[in-house]
């Protein structure tokens, strides 16, 4: 580090805090869940540093939220990138090895590893004589922190390169927001991925600057998401996505109490969101944002239809283009927005969908958005999208793939679908499918989308060739 450079803190926690919550039997407090320390959890940081090899960065590929965690932090202690996978295949593990010329650490046995982080490792006592808890430690500005990668839903992944000093602004700013009027010390569970902006948002940098507790799973079945909010204390916060709440929001069976919901990745309709608030018994709160700028928004869609800004965060709109352009004092670039956006004021805003989302059929116009909105409400649908089977939406008729329960079939969802909108955006066919291919933040990459269609199409038509579009 050269003379004078700015630094900021790793972590901003006091050493008695808990700082995160093992699900399984561990040395570290005996059987049943166990509670980390700030200072325990530094322990295992310097632990896992002097087992790190010299170079310039890693492919970040462990799974365990609290591995992650910790070798998070490990890499940032000695100086090294975590490259953070858009996904967990072979070819892209490949591919950001040959780029970034990084080796690759992983808490999964694999073949393709270069360090296997063994989870009893981080179960084993504090062995550290430790007269801090790595509050004194200060990591550089300008040191490439990770490099995350766009979820690809649209397109291809592409790398968005994210220093220290953004990361560490982005976190008091988020922070701010997201534990907004609620008390402290609270405990997180996550249905999201931590190596994805949403979940390293709100659950690796959040632990190491706010009073939270995270915890090591992440479940993705509303029974499991039950058992593991079971076993947190109260007061509690879920961090998730519009499938796993959909799912939660069907499941009749009752919930721990949860004081707040974030959710981010897709739009919330304000039905579900008033449902998820039912079904927790706490507020939810949506949050907008994108790889590019993180988190930058934030609305109760239950009860309120307009965002509010970030402190820190400003929108304008370019003239010429439409287009609306994201700014902020911690993130160097300015970022134009994928959304078509109607600003109401300089701090709030409306989103009226996305620009890929906008379809023309007969000469009408419509929204993707709306109609998968619409889509999500339908009785007996357990997973479904509406979709362009061509990838500039300029089919002359939608499709769909839809995972129904055994009580529902599709023309309970095609007459529910004409009673609210144009028969023109009526999707044929429609596929029944086991689920569809969504990613870790349980997105959908709409190129996945339809080349499973079109399989699935043939497929179907070298079978039953009288089927055509029904």
């Amino acid at each position: 580090m050269t003379s004078g450079a700015a630094t900021f803190p790793l972590i901003t926690r006091h050493s008695s805090e808990i700082i995160a919550r093992l699900e399984r039997p561990s040395s570290l407090g005996g059987s049943g869940p166990t509670s980390v320390s700030v200072r325990e959890f530094w322990a295992h940081v310097i632990g896992v540093a002097q087992r790190l090899p010299e170079t310039r960065c890693a492919i970040n590929m462990c799974e365990n939220r609290y591995v992650f965690l910790v070798s998070f932090c490990a890499l940032l202690l000695r100086g090294q990138t975590n490259v953070l996978p858009p996904n967990t295949s072979k070819a892209t593990l490949t591919s950001l090895v040959k780029k970034h010329q990084g080796y690759v650490l992983t808490d999964v046995p694999s073949d393709d590893a270069d360090i296997v982080l063994d989870r009893g490792l981080l179960d084993q006592p504090a062995s550290h004589a430790l007269r801090s808890s790595g509050l004194d430690i200060e990591i550089p500005e300008r040191l490439m922190a990770a490099i995350c990668y766009t979820s690809g839903s649209t397109g291809s992944a592409k790398p968005i390169e994210k220093p220290w000093g953004t990361l560490y602004r982005s976190s008091l700013i988020n922070s701010a927001n997201y534990l907004r009027n609620l008390n402290t010390p609270v405990n997180v569970l996550a249905t999201v991925s931590s190596k994805h902006m949403w979940g390293l948002e709100t659950t690796i940098l959040m632990a190491l600057h706010c009073d939270i507790a995270i915890s090591e799973a992440r479940p993705l079945f509303p029974a499991d998401i039950r058992t593991q909010l079971e076993a947190l204390p109260s007061p509690r916060l879920l961090v998730s996505t519009p499938t796993h709440l959909r799912a939660i929001s069907l499941n009749k069976g009752p919930l721990p109490e949860i004081q707040r919901t974030l959710c981010a990745t897709a739009p919330l309709h304000p039905v579900l969101a008033h449902n998820v608030e039912q079904t927790t018994g706490g507020d939810l709160i949506e949050i907008y944002g994108c790889s590019e700028m993180g988190s930058m928004a934030w609305r109760r869609p239950a009860s309120a239809e307009h965002w509010q800004l970030f402190d820190g965060f400003s929108l304008t709109e370019n003239v010429a283009s439409g287009v609306i352009i994201s700014r902020a004092e911690h993130i160097s670039e300015a970022t134009p927005l994928g959304d078509i956006i109607e600003l109401e004021s300089e701090r709030t805003f409306k989103i009226l969908g996305r620009k890929e989302d906008l379809i023309n059929i007969a000469g009408k116009r419509g929204s993707l958005s709306e109609l998968n909105s619409l889509l999500e409400l339908c009785p007996g649908v357990l997973d479904g999208v509406i979709f362009s089977p061509a990838a500039a939406n300029g089919a002359e008729r939608l499709a769909a793939m839809l995972v129904l329960d055994n009580r529902t079939d599709k023309k309970t969802v095609v007459d529910y679908l004409r009673a609210r909108i144009d028969p023109v955006f009526i999707p044929r066919p429609i596929l029944l499918v086991d689920q569809l291919p969504r990613n870790e933040n349980s997105k959908l990459s709409m190129s996945l989308v339809r080349d499973l269609f079109s399989e699935l199409l043939k497929e179907r038509n070298s079978r039953h060739p009288a089927a055509g579009n029904d």
